[in-house]
């Protein structure tokens, strides 16, 4: 599926044999992203996607707010609009 990036004009289309998830992708891709997931901080790269849907590879253990994903475990289930 097609990921569009939409503050940074850019759409790819999704590789997921490369990437584990829509951050991975999106650092490949140069795309400023905010995160603290790998230092232990959970939701900071929360990200409003403004159309398409995502599926969790691990469910995170809260929630994003509707209408967010959480960028570091997730991929896209189809096309998908990011906000950055």
């Amino acid at each position: 599926p097609l990921v569009t990036f939409s503050r940074s004009g850019l759409s790819a289309p999704w590789a997921g044999q490369r990437y584990a998830s829509l951050l991975e992708f999106a650092e490949a891709c140069d795309v400023p992203t905010r995160w603290a997931c790998r230092s232990g901080v959970c939701h900071v790269c929360s990200t409003p996607a403004t159309s398409g849907a995502v599926r969790y590879v691990n469910d995170p253990p809260v929630p994003p707010s509707a209408g967010e994903v959480l960028l570091c475990s997730c991929q896209p289930a189809g096309p998908v609009v990011l906000d950055m």
